[in-house]
C-alpha cells in the first residue's frame, strides 16, 4: 500500500519501502478515469458554449450592419428633407402656373348650323382679343389675333374670309358649311391664345 499521494487527486505514491498492490492501481485508474471524463464533458461544454457565442456574435455583427445602414440612411435624410421641400415648393407654384396656363388659353364650343355664306357668319366674342383662335372640328383653321382680311383653313383649298370687330371674331366661307366650320349639328372647339 502507498504512503503518499498526489495533493490534487490522491494519486497513490509508493516510498521504495512500500508495498505495491493492485488495488492502489485500480483506485488510481478509476480516479484518472473520472477525472477525464470531467474534462471531456467540460470540453464538451467548452465546445458548446463557443458555438453559441459564435451564433450570438453573427448575430450582433448583422444588427451592427442593420444599424449602420440605418445610420447612413439618417445620414442622408438632410438632403432628402432638402429635396422634397425643394418638390413640395415646386408643387405649391402648380397652381399659380394652372392658372397663368388657365389665363393664356381660354376654350370654348359652339354647335354648326349648316348655314355658309357671308350673309351667314360664324362668330365667336373673347373677353379680349387674343394673339390667335384655333377653331377644331371634322375642319379646322387658325385664325391670327390681327385684322388680316382671309385665311387659308387646314386644307389649303379655300379662303375663308374674317375679320375682328373689338373682340368679337368673324368668319365665313361662300361654298360651303364644312369649309365654314358650320356643319349641321357638329359640336366646334374654339382655343384662343393669350401668349
Amino acid at each position: 500500500m502507498a504512503s503518499n499521494h498526489t495533493p490534487q487527486y490522491g494519486l497513490n505514491q509508493w516510498l521504495s519501502s512500500d508495498t505495491v498492490l493492485r488495488t492502489d492501481f485500480n483506485q488510481d485508474n478509476t480516479k484518472l478515469e473520472a477525472a477525464l471524463l470531467a474534462l471531456a464533458d467540460g470540453i464538451q461544454t467548452l465546445n458548446s458554449n463557443v458555438q453559441t457565442m459564435s451564433g450570438e456574435i453573427q448575430t450582433l455583427s448583422n444588427g451592427l450592419q442593420e444599424l449602420s445602414g440605418r445610420v447612413q440612411a439618417l445620414e442622408t435624410l438632410p438632403d432628402n428633407v432638402q429635396s422634397l421641400t425643394a418638390r413640395v415648393q415646386s408643387l405649391e407654384a402648380l397652381p399659380s402656373q394652372i392658372q397663368t396656363l388657365t389665363d393664356r388659353v381660354k376654350a370654348s364650343t359652339y354647335v354648326g348650323t349648316g348655314k355658309y355664306g357671308s350673309n351667314n357668319k360664324n362668330s365667336v366674342t373673347f373677353p379680349a382679343r387674343p394673339k390667335a383662335v384655333f377653331v377644331s372640328g371634322p375642319n379646322s383653321a387658325v385664325f391670327p389675333g390681327t385684322a388680316a382680311s382671309g385665311f387659308v383653313n387646314s386644307d389649303g383649298y379655300d379662303m375663308i374670309p374674317f375679320s375682328w370687330s373689338g373682340n368679337t371674331l368673324s368668319w365665313y366661307n361662300a361654298q360651303d358649311p364644312a369649309y365654314q366650320l358650320n356643319e349641321n349639328g357638329v359640336t366646334y372647339t374654339c382655343l384662343a391664345l393669350y401668349l
